[in-house]
């Protein structure tokens, strides 16, 4: 039995188990690459706060319900709605990669949050003071 396993069957309802591309258009910033939108199977607006305090470079708007950041050279955003965001991708594999990589991140989020508890005002508050 995997690590996964065992941890999916004590918190069964706690996993994002899929992610899927709803759209791609052209990307903004360089026609020859793509943007996407996914959509989680769940809503993801518990594990925003866990997700914001992990990663270094990114930016919480409690009153957006939504997380941004850079991963690579793609600006990536997480709306609570379990709406993905992602832009500069090279195609279609690199997309459905890059889910794989996101779904990845937001199950080590909801394992931290289910083992850990909900991170205090204080500590998001002290993060945003250090963030330009």
């Amino acid at each position: 039995m995997k690590q996964s396993d065992f941890i999916d069957l004590l918190f069964p309802e706690a996993f994002v188990k899929k992610v899927d591309i709803k759209e791609i258009t052209p990307c903004t910033a360089d026609p020859d690459r793509i943007k996407f939108l996914a959509q989680a199977d769940k809503t993801l607006g518990e594990v925003l706060p866990v997700l914001y305090l992990s990663i270094p470079n990114a930016k919480y708007s409690e009153k957006l319900e939504a997380l941004s950041y850079r991963h690579k050279q793609h600006l990536v955003t997480i709306f609570s709605t379990g709406r993905i965001g992602m832009t500069y991708v090279k195609d279609r594999n690199e997309a459905e990669q890059l889910v794989e990589e996101a779904k990845n991140l937001i199950n080590r989020a909801f394992l931290h949050l289910k083992t850990h508890g909900k991170p205090t005002p204080e500590l998001i508050g002290a993060k945003k003071e250090l963030d330009p």
